[in-house]
């Protein structure tokens, strides 16, 4: 894209500030980043642009919360999406559509395509386990399942030894 298209994408002809702020020379950006042997970036003519035009507005004040951005196109019909190796829990009823999912150091949030939110994870860091699932996640039938699977042997033999002795026999 040549430098006029992109100065015409950026300040188009109707925008009011094109008078306040003063553009930057594109030609000369451009010219500077794609010369042989260049190692001058964007990044680095944005910020030489700031210097030299104090102009700009300061960012707002406060913290900012850095985070990652991940697109899924596709949840799985295991209601689990990937981030970072541990797989999150989506509701059941969201299997096949697009999600972002939203990373920081603490939490991770996924919301739908129009960038609504579904729901909220603490992140986890740890080895084990790799699924994290909320119940209310669940399909009915895979959470009638899940709890059916927690009874191990151990539970249903504390539950017969609370019965009377005959009923105990017949249980153990």
């Amino acid at each position: 894209m040549e430098p006029a298209q992109v100065e015409m994408m950026f300040y188009p002809p109707e925008n009011l500030q094109r008078k306040t702020i003063p553009l930057p020379d594109f030609q000369t950006y451009y010219d500077r980043i794609h010369a042989k042997g260049s190692k001058v970036n964007v990044a680095f003519c944005w910020l030489e642009y700031k210097e030299d035009n104090p102009c700009l507005k300061p960012l707002p004040g406060g913290n900012f919360m850095v985070c990652d951005y991940k697109t899924v196109t596709r949840i799985p019909d295991n209601y689990h999406i990937e981030y970072d190796n541990h797989y999150y829990s989506v509701v059941y009823t969201h299997c096949g559509k697009s999600a972002i999912v939203k990373a920081t150091v603490s939490e991770i949030r996924i919301c739908d395509q129009y960038n609504r939110l579904i729901c909220k994870h603490k992140r986890s860091y740890k080895d084990f386990p790799k699924y994290i699932t909320e119940d209310s996640h669940m399909r009915p039938k895979h959470l009638y399942y899940k709890e059916v699977n927690e009874k191990d042997g151990a539970y249903y033999r504390r539950w017969a030894s609370s019965a009377r002795k005959h009923t105990r026999k017949g249980l153990l």
